[in-house]
């Protein structure tokens, strides 16, 4: 067992979902045989989404919890999500590091963005420019210590068009930090009524151009499944 802390946040507009509510509850249990003191955080209808991360992140500080793990309360997660991103944040020395999901709603990009695109990724562990906090953990200390409070915001001229996550991602980086993903963990996001995840992508794509049939196909997207996004490059 760790002699540190973690705090759960979860973000609510209501509940969490049924279908997210046992392996939510598996990784609460996991992340306690993991460590020697956890918490949890989960304001319900604190918006907008901004202050609800903001506000738990703060709560993480003033307990003095060493790590914070984001949920989505409409996200799936793996058994092993805490233990691959706890060694992934180890391993690469990083300040955040993200599991892997899809958008919800055609064409259902990634919510990775690395140089200027959002990226597919079937596996493996890469440097990002930002990712969606669905699955993600964060070093609270040097969150603490490099980032001036509110530490969540989503009006920074530099960044507009940008959501609080990707911005939160864009602030550790231009501080010296680093942030990772590792495509092992494939989380889930809940639609209606199918989840987006690796087995249906494909299927909800073709689907949208079969009752769309007088659309044209989405030129944004690649043979990589890239799709252009704000240039969220560290200012010089």
């Amino acid at each position: 067992m760790l002699d540190k802390s973690l705090c759960i946040g979860i973000p609510l507009m209501d509940y969490i979902l049924a279908q997210s509510f046992p392996s939510i509850v598996n990784l609460i249990v996991r992340g306690s045989e993991m460590f020697g003191d956890v918490s949890m955080c989960a304001p319900r209808r604190l918006c907008p989404y901004a202050n609800a991360r903001q506000w738990i992140l703060e709560q993480a500080i003033k307990q003095g919890s060493d790590y914070l793990l984001f949920l989505d309360s409409d996200q799936t997660f793996p058994l092993n999500t805490v233990e691959v991103l706890c060694k992934t944040m180890e391993i690469k020395e990083c300040q955040l590091v993200s599991g892997y999901s899809w958008r919800r709603g055609y064409p259902y990009t990634s919510v990775w963005v690395k140089d200027k695109s959002q990226i597919a990724c079937d596996g493996g562990v890469t440097e990002l420019d930002a990712s969606g906090l669905f699955c993600a953990l964060i070093d609270v200390n040097w969150v603490k210590d490099n980032l001036d409070s509110p530490f969540f915001t989503s009006d920074l001229p530099e960044d507009k068009g940008s959501g609080e996550d990707a911005i939160f991602c864009f602030k550790i980086r231009r501080a010296g930090g680093s942030v990772w993903g590792n495509g092992h963990i494939r989380c889930g996001h809940l639609s209606d009524p199918i989840v987006i995840d690796d087995r249906s992508i494909t299927f909800l794509r073709k689907r949208h151009h079969l009752d769309y049939p007088d659309e044209e196909v989405d030129k944004s997207l690649n043979s990589n499944g890239r799709l252009s996004v704000l240039d969220p490059s560290p200012s010089s």
